[in-house]
């Protein structure tokens, strides 16, 4: 009968040993550890971050205009803006991308060759179908490129602010 509370003795021993054995192991693993070192953001993060967004600006903005040059030398070419185009009566601007529009001076109108699409006009929330006149001022956007849509000069002259890639054409 003295044998049972020495049993039970070392199986609560034996088993406090496991887990303090389990728990012991379980800390010192930091896989899962949030915890991060500045040294590590610093040394590890920061330089891989940087080098993924000059990948990224290089490759969605490359030949849109001006650039920047980085701290290490390398330069990441960014959109510069608007361009100013002055076009006289009759000529066309074709969008050979997603570009927009903005009529400083003189008339337009739009060119689509959709019945159901146009040029988005940003400012008023609305669409401009073929023919429709552009209102001076407003933002508009020719989302899709090289599928025949975009402006044609009817008065003498017209200035207008563009960006994205277009081409002029006579009609």
């Amino acid at each position: 009968m003295k044998k049972v509370p020495i049993i039970i003795s070392t199986f609560f021993l034996a088993a406090s040993t496991v887990i303090a054995l389990f728990t012991a192991v379980n800390a010192t693993d930091t896989s899962n550890d949030p915890l991060v070192t500045m040294s590590y953001i610093e040394e590890v993060l920061a330089p891989r971050i940087k080098n993924e967004l000059t990948t990224y600006i290089q490759n969605n903005f490359q030949g849109q205009g001006g650039s920047v040059t980085s701290d290490d030398g390398t330069v990441i070419p960014v959109n510069t803006g608007y361009t100013v185009i002055h076009m006289k009566k009759g000529q066309v601007l074709y969008a050979l991308e997603s570009t927009e529009i903005i009529l400083r001076s003189g008339k337009a109108i739009a060119l689509s060759p959709f019945m159901d699409q146009g040029i988005c006009d940003m400012t008023s929330g609305s669409e401009l179908y073929n023919k429709d006149e552009l209102p001076r001022y407003h933002y508009c956007l020719i989302p899709r490129g090289d599928d025949g849509r975009g402006i044609v000069a009817i008065s003498d002259e017209i200035y207008i602010m563009v960006r994205g890639e277009f081409e002029i054409r006579e009609q």
